[in-house]
């Protein structure tokens, strides 16, 4: 193993070692874990619900995404413009994400995330 350059890494979810196959770092091994998910799938979910459970905002952030989500993918069968619903959620995404991406890195509050996603 040494020779050919393989590292060694214990998943962080089942606990059992793995060989990295790439240069890029991961947490957790590609096992099934619980069924159809592996543990790379699992575990990446497991970690984003936990840090949402920790912050208020996070929680409020993803009840109004999934609110606007919902609007964009429900088909309005006796609505003329069921499609302008699915092209605006995608303009409002890519607003939310980055100004979900500036509250993580603590570059604005809480309250101007909250503000911003629902204007």
């Amino acid at each position: 193993m040494l020779k050919q350059g393989l590292r060694v890494k214990k998943c962080g979810l089942c606990g059992r070692y793995f060989i990295l196959l790439s240069k890029h770092e991961t947490e957790y091994c590609d096992r099934l874990y619980r069924g159809k998910r592996t543990c790379k799938q699992f575990g990446a979910k497991k970690v984003f619900n936990e840090r949402v459970a920790a912050d208020p905002v996070l929680q409020e952030y993803q009840r109004i995404y999934k609110r606007y989500f919902a609007r964009g993918s429900r088909p309005f069968e006796n609505h003329p413009d069921s499609r302008f619903y699915n092209i605006r959620f995608v303009e409002w995404s890519k607003i939310a994400y980055e100004l979900r991406q500036q509250y993580c890195n603590g570059e604005i509050a809480g309250e101007a995330l909250i503000d911003g996603v629902q204007g």
